[in-house]
């Protein structure tokens, strides 16, 4: 067995503890610096489909569908902590808000945006099955956040 002097014992406890610093603060860099989802529960208003349905009414197909895909991008871009600038496009907007959310969430978002977007660009008209369709799926989307965490 070796035998070490109490001054020996001393410097390799002394160097245990700032090796085991050192990890601890490098590991603590590497988390800070890895690119992570930076998903958080988004709380939704209960009313998405019920703003759409009055929307709907009052304002007719196109406008509650641009208007309904308008506040859908502003509120979840609050709501997960985004600061978005007002020069984005719908399309830019969604990609960074989508790249912050889960797949499927993302897949909802994508397709009231291939609904929302010849309504809203290029002047088309709203067909019934658009309308319906966008509806569907802006059910879907209320419901995947809410198992995700969110508060409807």
């Amino acid at each position: 067995m070796i035998k070490l002097s109490p001054e020996a014992q001393l410097w390799i406890t002394i160097n245990a503890i700032l090796i085991t610093v050192i990890i601890i603060l490098v590991i603590r860099l590497i988390k800070r610096r890895s690119p992570r989802p930076s998903y958080h529960p988004v709380r939704i208003p209960p009313k998405w489909v019920s703003i759409f349905d009055q929307l709907l009414r009052s304002e007719g197909p196109s406008r509650a569908i641009t208007r309904t895909f308008i506040m859908i991008l502003e509120d979840l871009s609050g709501r997960i902590g985004l600061s978005l600038k007002e020069s984005l496009t719908s399309r830019e907007a969604l990609k960074i808000i989508s790249s912050r959310l889960p797949r499927e969430v993302e897949h909802c978002l994508s397709k009231l945006y291939n609904i929302y977007e010849p309504i809203r660009f290029g002047g088309k008209d709203v067909e019934v099955h658009n309308v319906e369709e966008f509806r569907k799926t802006l059910t879907i989307l209320e419901s995947r956040i809410r198992d995700l965490g969110g508060e409807a």
